[in-house]
């Protein structure tokens, strides 16, 4: 049976690693429309997807080592106050260099895998970590939830912008994740 503690843990983890997967995979769905508005090439576009999947992988390393110092909740959370302000910035970015540098800063979301598990199982008691680790793990639905959010949101809000400040479209998408990391 888990402490109080460490469902609250658990919950939290699991809901935010969850919404910064969403962050991390939201360029595979808002690709096409991307593509389309700027005029990239096939090639521009794998570097787009390729450069949020790095943002999210090569500083896996020091964001470990992190965790080990300040502990899961402060770096989670620091973590996705920090990568919010970028996806604010996507739904403003006019150019495919400007999405570039969105894309490995947004893509620091993909972090979270490696601040949760250590979180996880400094938490959970040694009978329990691995079903805390799975529930937490299987955060990586946030990929996969995107694909099915993403879509229908931009095809509900039209491209423009909604009281003339928040962008519309694929646009919008980017607002809204950055409002679920807060």
């Amino acid at each position: 049976m888990f402490t109080r503690a460490e469902n609250k843990v658990l919950a939290l983890s699991f809901t935010a690693f969850t919404i910064a997967f969403a962050v991390w995979m939201m360029y595979g769905v808002m690709g096409i429309p991307i593509r389309k508005e700027l005029g990239l090439s096939g090639t521009q576009l794998a570097w787009l997807l390729a450069a949020s999947a790095l943002g999210g992988a090569l500083p896996r390393g020091p964001i470990g080592l992190l965790t080990d110092k300040f502990g899961g909740r402060v770096v989670f959370t620091m973590l996705l106050l920090l990568v919010a302000p970028g996806a604010v910035i996507v739904s403003y970015a006019q150019t495919y260099e400007q999405l570039i540098g969105l894309a490995i800063w947004t893509g620091l979301a993909g972090n979270t895998f490696v601040v949760g598990i250590a979180w996880n199982s400094a938490w959970a008691s040694k009978e329990r970590q691995g079903f805390a680790l799975g529930v937490f793990g299987a955060g990586n639905v946030g990929a996969s939830a995107t694909k099915f959010i993403a879509p229908v949101v931009i095809a509900l809000i039209p491209a423009g912008y909604i009281a003339g400040v928040v962008p519309g479209g694929w646009r919008f998408i980017p607002m809204l994740y950055a409002a679920l990391l807060v």
